[in-house]
C-alpha cells in the first residue's frame, strides 16, 4: 500500500469516527430534547387535569349545597306541618284531659 493510500484510509477512518461521534451527539441531543418535551407535556397535562378536577369539585360542592338547601327547606316545611298539626291537636288534647280529670273526681 502506498503512503497516499494509507493516508486516505486514515483520513476516512478519522472522518467515520467524527461522523459517528457527531451522530452520537445528535442522538443524545434528540433524546434529551424529547425527554424535555415529554416532561413539559406531562406537566401541562397535569396542570390541565388539576384544573379540571378543581372545576369538578366546585361543581359538586355547588350541587351539594343546592341539595342541602332543598333538603333543609323540605325539613322546615315538614316541621312546620307537624307543629301546625300538633297545635291543632293541642285544644282537643286539653279538652280530653279535662274531661277525664273531671270524670275522675
Amino acid at each position: 500500500m502506498s503512503l497516499e493510500a494509507i493516508k486516505l484510509v486514515a483520513d476516512t477512518e478519522q472522518t467515520c469516527a467524527e461522523q459517528k461521534s457527531d451522530a452520537l451527539l445528535r442522538a443524545k441531543k434528540l433524546l434529551t430534547d424529547a425527554e424535555k418535551e415529554g416532561q413539559a407535556l406531562l406537566e401541562q397535562r397535569r396542570a390541565e387535569t388539576d384544573e379540571a378536577i378543581k372545576a369538578m369539585i366546585a361543581d359538586a360542592e355547588r350541587e351539594a349545597a343546592k341539595q342541602a338547601e332543598q333538603t333543609q327547606a323540605e325539613t322546615a316545611r315538614a316541621c312546620d306541618a307537624m307543629r301546625s298539626a300538633a297545635q291543632q291537636q293541642l285544644k282537643a288534647s286539653a279538652d280530653l284531659i279535662v274531661r277525664r280529670v273531671v270524670n275522675l273526681q
